[in-house]
């Protein structure tokens, strides 16, 4: 009697197994827009620009390949209603292609004083662990959530010149690439066309951090000293082609 107390004890504790994995390789592309507010260049010690919003629209590709993995029985069966079904872990991997924008710099963050225009050139790469919440299902369509961290390279032109084509200070960046933590947040809908094939379409919020580019070359007494500091967030909207295996 004591060795059963002793056994049914020990498989409380022991891990239930699971039901066989499904998997699936996603890929596709959509378009997306990079977003740069909150972003400050430091012309001297006493002075603080910042930089207003580019004027940029959706008009720049973005490309995804993943990999999920669904524990347990997790892709739905045709006629099924589900509410909070699954879970499922992604690793993704995301290149928006180059994007060349303009916008305002204002001196001392004061949108009165805007003497200087910014142009950048902007391209992102990330890889991202993600982890995907199925909130609703039925038959073959899916409502899912997704949360990820992930590591982000960023390559930036930056170069800022006077409005009024004068030949005053002016700033200069060439192709620096910094890497910093990405996180990112996004909803979706998938829908199944059979077993072993669907399509999903979503759209994904990323902060790609604050990127600090180091010294930029001047023609003006401030070498050395300039130090941009650039926020960099993206909006997209990603269509995907799912093959799903056991």
């Amino acid at each position: 009697m004591i060795i059963k107390k002793q056994f049914f004890s020990l498989a409380l504790l022991l891990p239930l197994p699971l039901a066989a994995a499904n998997f699936d390789i996603h890929g596709g592309g959509g378009i997306a827009k990079f977003h740069t507010s909150n972003s400050s260049m430091m012309v001297s010690q006493s002075e603080i620009d910042t930089l207003g919003d580019p004027n940029n629209g959706w008009d720049n590709g973005i490309y995804q390949l993943g990999f999920s993995f669904f524990p347990g029985s997790a892709i739905p069966e045709p006629g099924a209603f589900n509410l909070l079904h699954t879970m499922s872990f992604q690793v993704n991997a995301y290149h928006i292609a180059e994007d060349n924008f303009s916008g305002p710099v204002y001196r001392f963050g004061d949108h009165t004083l805007h003497d200087y225009n910014y142009k950048m050139n902007l391209r992102s790469t990330r890889v991202m662990a993600d982890a995907v919440f199925n909130a609703f299902s039925f038959n073959n369509l899916g409502i899912y959530g997704k949360l990820g961290v992930g590591e982000a390279w960023n390559r930036v032109d930056y170069s800022d010149y006077p409005i009024d084509g004068s030949d005053s200070s002016s700033i200069s960046i060439h192709r620096k690439t910094r890497s910093g933590v990405a996180v990112e947040a996004g909803a979706g809908v998938q829908y199944n066309f059979t077993n072993g094939l669907g399509i999903s379409f979503e759209y994904l919020y990323v902060d790609m951090d604050r990127v600090r580019l180091g010294h930029a070359s001047s023609n003006s007494c401030l070498d050395g000293i300039v130090s941009p500091t650039l926020s960099l967030e993206s909006s997209a909207f990603l269509l995907n082609l799912h093959w799903m295996f056991a």
